[in-house]
Order: C-alpha cells, then sequence, then structure tokens
C-alpha cells in the first residue's frame, strides 16, 4: 500500500516526460482514484415515486405528491466513495430563502446504497441534494450531489 506519480515518457521525444497531476493511490485491492477536491459534485441522485420526473427543460425537475413519502436516492458516484463516505445528509432548501433543512442522514453507506426517505411538505418549491463526508483518513471534506429542482403538488 502506498502513493505513487505516474511519469511517461513522450513519445518522439527524448528525455521528455510527462507527470499524472494526482497522487494515485495503491491499496491492497488495487488502485484507486484521487479523491475528488472538497465541494465536488459527483453521481446521480433521484426520486421516487414521482408525478413527473424530468422533462424535456429541465430533466431535474421533480413534479411531487405532497404530504407523500419518498425515497431519495444518490448513485454514480464512485468505486471508492463507498470506503471514503463516513454519513450523508439529505437536504431541502425552499425557493423562498427560508434556509436548508436537514431531512435525511444515511450513516450506512458501506451498504452500497446512500438512500433516505422524506415527507414532501406542501409548500415553496425547491431543491434536494446530498452532502457526503468523508472519513479523516480519506482527507476529510465532503462531497455533493447533483440538486434536484422540486415541486411540491397537492
Amino acid at each position: 500500500m502506498g502513493k505513487l506519480m505516474v511519469r511517461a515518457a513522450v513519445p518522439h521525444r527524448p528525455n521528455e516526460y510527462i507527470f499524472s497531476q494526482e497522487v494515485i493511490i495503491v491499496t491492497d485491492h488495487g488502485v484507486e482514484p484521487p479523491a475528488l477536491p472538497t465541494g465536488s459534485r459527483s453521481g446521480a441522485l433521484a426520486i421516487d415515486p414521482a408525478i413527473q420526473a424530468g422533462n424535456p427543460d429541465d430533466w431535474n425537475e421533480y413534479i411531487l405528491q405532497a404530504g407523500a413519502i419518498v425515497t431519495i436516492h444518490w448513485s454514480g458516484y464512485g468505486p471508492t466513495m463507498t470506503q471514503d463516505i463516513e454519513s450523508a445528509q439529505f437536504i431541502y432548501r425552499p425557493s423562498d430563502g427560508t434556509g436548508e433543512t436537514i431531512i435525511g442522514v444515511d450513516s450506512n453507506i458501506g451498504d452500497g446504497s446512500v438512500t433516505s426517505n422524506w415527507v414532501v411538505p406542501l409548500g415553496p418549491d425547491g431543491h434536494v441534494y446530498v452532502k457526503a463526508f468523508r472519513y479523516e483518513s480519506a482527507g476529510a471534506g465532503y462531497v455533493l450531489s447533483p440538486e434536484l429542482h422540486i415541486i411540491p403538488q397537492e
């Protein structure tokens, strides 16, 4: 186990080399990509069930039944992130500027699924996203999911 930087020769240019810009992590399980920088967005977010999920103008727009219990699922965040993430907060931010609310927490990332259930509020539209916190040993900081625009409907 350890870290290495890759050096490669430039074709047809003797004594010229290029180096990797990121340190590559080598573990017992093979080579892992470097951790995403803090605040980076990664993966895909989905909500089920939805009255309408995406439309031709904005594929991140979800129309949801107010009062319904929905499941928010974050996926595609990379194979090493399940080992690096300590917990994930699911956050709702109303468009009326009243502030963010933590609507769920998943502290069992090791099961390979980052999900949370949520009761859709009747009120203003807003945005939902995930903020995942990394272990100190994985570089601390956090990674974000994409945001989904939520439109509650009676």
